[in-house]
């Protein structure tokens, strides 16, 4: 019983948090994409304000959810 804990604490636990981080941080940078693309395809840029919400939400869900 003892191994499977160290396995489970010592490579798929850390397995998983790595790439939790990483796909949280890629689904952030992917929020961005309508506001790019209404700025490069249609040339209208959203407001400074909308984006930075947008942002902070994004970031804070993401914070909170890598605890």
């Amino acid at each position: 019983m003892e191994n499977k804990n160290q396995v489970f604490d010592g490579i798929y636990l850390p397995y998983i948090v790595k790439w939790g981080k990483i796909t949280s941080w890629l689904a952030i940078l992917i929020s961005f994409g309508p506001a790019l693309v209404l700025a490069v395809v249609y040339g209208i840029i959203p407001p400074v304000s909308a984006i930075i919400t947008a942002f902070i939400a994004m970031a804070s869900a993401d914070g909170f959810h890598n605890r």
